[in-house]
């Protein structure tokens, strides 16, 4: 680590050549070489252990060193790889929960990154693929959604029980956010979803003021966090809040 600090590639490839080091050994020194912006020292490191790299990652995941995990990801580090050797040994009743909060740690790293929203996508859909924990993920948070197929997107149950989350009309199939029994459903699950609901429903005197009377304070939040202001039915909305005051 110390070579890596000074930036002695020959020294480091000495260590890595000379040494076996055990994985934890190895991820420290990726680790260290992703903080410090030398992940090229290691470029020609054959002699890491397998899953060293994997390892290192999780290590600044741990820490929440969300600049020098994103740099080993771009390094080429297969994400999907690290989620399974990081899971190995969980019970089946687990997965997809875990496979969600993993994909919500991808997307947080580097958000307007393409290869870490490809793996978070493929992750999600490979653990929701299994049936059975799609509701467990799902009513966990209504972000799962966004992951699942088109079919259960368009599943009125499962959205109703992803409507603890604000998002959950958000991912859900586009007839499901016109249809207006439905959002009226969703509504008085959840304010804030409304937000997400069609424009001609957000305008809905009835659906608005069902949403008003749910839950005014989390209605004023979601305009607040994804309201574009100049639109018609946000202001409808804004105004529907101000007149409950």
């Amino acid at each position: 680590e110390a070579a890596v600090r000074a930036g002695d590639g020959e020294a480091v490839g000495l260590v890595v050549a000379s040494k076996q080091l055990r994985r934890g050994e190895a991820a420290r020194i990726v680790a260290c070489a992703a903080k410090e912006g030398r992940l090229e020292m290691l470029s020609g490191a054959a002699l890491l252990p397998e899953g060293a790299r994997e390892a290192a990652f999780v290590q600044l995941r741990n820490r929440m060193d969300w600049a020098a995990a994103g740099a080993l990801a771009e390094a080429g580090l297969d994400l999907t790889a690290v989620v399974d050797d990081e899971g190995r040994g969980r019970s089946n009743n687990v997965v997809s929960t875990f496979a969600h909060a993993w994909a919500h740690t991808l997307m947080g790293i580097m958000p307007n990154n393409e290869a870490y929203k490809a793996a978070a996508s493929a992750l999600m859909t490979t653990a929701l693929a299994k049936g059975r924990h799609v509701r467990e993920a799902v009513a966990a948070d209504g972000w799962a959604l966004e992951f699942c197929s088109p079919v259960l997107r368009a599943d009125k149950g499962l959205v109703l029980l992803a409507a603890e989350s604000v998002e959950a009309l958000k991912y859900a199939d586009e007839a499901l956010r016109a249809d207006r029994e439905f959002v009226l459903q969703v509504v008085s699950r959840n304010a804030g979803a409304l937000v997400f609901a069609d424009e001609a429903l957000r305008a809905d005197r009835e659906v608005v003021a069902r949403a008003v009377v749910q839950d005014k304070g989390a209605l004023k939040d979601a305009l607040r966090c994804y309201g574009p202001w100049e639109e018609p039915s946000f202001r409808i909305i804004t105004a529907a809040c101000d007149e409950a005051e």
